[in-house]
Parts: structure tokens; sequence; C-alpha cells
């Protein structure tokens, strides 16, 4: 049998459609606004001042309280071979008199980028920082949580085929699902299955639905074709991915049991 081809909105909405995905998408969202925030308010190029950079003379215009703790340091210099007069600002935890002199380093090639020296250029909020970061790792952790047994359904449905699968033996285990508010317990299918090529598989599927995979002795299951020990059953995805696949099998073979 060859491939089964699920259209790409289908293959999307059963990744993300879930509250635990949702969260961790509107954590990754916020926290993802907030440290570009951060980046965007760092001069970047005002680090590429070093010690030796060249230096001029300026004159503080004001200082304005920035952020609570510092001060934006709102200076204008002149090069000592221009006439053109530069304005740039640096931040200081302390005021400046306006009028004062002051020693500014710039950059040879890009005279405009400049700071006050001994001063910085760019305040990050440490706190802020850090709660961003610790937001988006824990966004990134609970989508990959939330997602991994949908993308693992999807990597072997990708790369699978399909074919039938005979339920041998079942039992139940002493673990519980919490369903729709309540405890279900999980139980053990043990089916054999042959691949394209006549090998015969066993695969052991833990379930809680007992009613749909009980009510026939087979059931359609899709299979790696490179792996066939990770395999899927058909109606483990939900719909519409479950009757694609199943209408794409019965097109394809008319001697499965829909």
């Amino acid at each position: 049998m060859s491939k089964i081809k699920i259209p790409l909105k289908s293959k999307l909405f059963y990744l993300f459609n879930s509250r635990y995905t949702i969260s961790a998408l509107v954590i990754l969202t916020i926290s993802s606004y907030f440290l570009t925030d951060i980046y965007n308010g760092i001069d970047w190029l005002s680090h590429q001042i070093e010690e030796n950079s060249p230096r001029t003379k300026g004159t503080v215009i004001n200082s304005e309280q920035w952020n609570g703790a510092y001060y934006q340091i709102n200076y204008s210099y002149q090069l000592p071979e221009g006439n053109d007069i530069y304005y740039w600002h640096s931040f200081a935890e302390f005021p400046m008199n306006k009028g004062k002199e002051i020693s500014v380093v710039y950059l040879k090639d890009e005279p405009t980028v400049s700071m006050i020296k001994g001063l910085t250029n760019s305040v990050v909020d440490q706190l802020s920082l850090t709660a961003a970061c610790f937001s988006f790792l824990i966004g990134f952790v609970v989508l990959g949580f939330a997602t991994s047994d949908q993308l693992f359904k999807l990597w072997v449905l990708n790369n699978g085929m399909v074919t039938e699968a005979t339920l041998i033996k079942q039992h139940v285990t002493m673990h519980r699902r919490k369903q729709a508010g309540k405890l279900i317990p999980v139980f053990k299918f043990l089916f054999e299955f042959k691949t394209l090529e006549g090998k015969p598989v066993k695969k052991i599927i833990g379930s809680t639905r007992i009613k749909e995979l009980t009510d026939e002795k087979i059931e359609l299951l899709v299979y790696h074709k490179g792996k066939p020990n990770n395999c899927v059953l058909v109606d483990d995805f939900p719909e519409p991915i479950h009757s694609t696949i199943r209408e794409q099998a019965t097109e394809q073979n008319k001697k499965f049991h829909i």
C-alpha cells in the first residue's frame, strides 16, 4: 500500500489542538515579546567601542530619570577634526549637571556611535531578563511535553504504511489515566501484523480505549516502513486524520475491514 496523504492543516490542528499546547504557545509568545524588547534595547554597536578607541570632549545636555534606578545622560560632542555636532546618550546610576564637560569615546569609522567614558549605552533589567528567559524555557519544555505524543504519531504517519493488525491478547494494568475528570485503567494490547515485505511483527500498545480496540479482532495500523516496531493504531488518530486514513486505505485495498 502506498503512503497515506494527510493535509498539512489537519496535521497542524492535531499537533496544536490541546489546552497545554495553547498555554505553552501563549507563554512562548509573551516571553519572546519581552526578550525581543530587551534585545532591541541593547546598543550593540557601542559594544564595538574599545579601550583604545578615539576620544573627544563632550558636553552634558541634561539628565533624565530612566527606569527608576538609572539616569539617561544626554550629551553632545564634536570630533577634533570636524565641525559637525553629534548627539547621543549614555546611562549612569547618578545624574550629571547640565554643561558638564565629559570624555566621549567613539568608533573611528562610525563617529555617530559613541558613549561617555566609564558609562554604558545599554541598561538591562536583570529581573526582567531572568523572568523572560525562565518563562521562555518553561514554555518550551511544556510545548515539548504537550506535543511529544503527537509528534511521534505524525512521524510514524509521515513515514508509514497501513496494514492489518490482529489482536492476540489483552490485560489491564495498574496504571490509570485521568480523562474527563475520571481515572480510567490502562490496558495493554498485543497486536501482530506483517510488513509489506511479509515480516511478522508483534507490538504491545497501551490504551484506555478498551471498547474501540476489542470490537474487532482486526484493526488498521500504521507502521514506520523503516522501523516497523514504531507503529500507531489508526483508531488512536483523531478526526479528520482517522477518517482520511480509513478512506484512503479502503480505496487502495478493499480487503480491509472498515
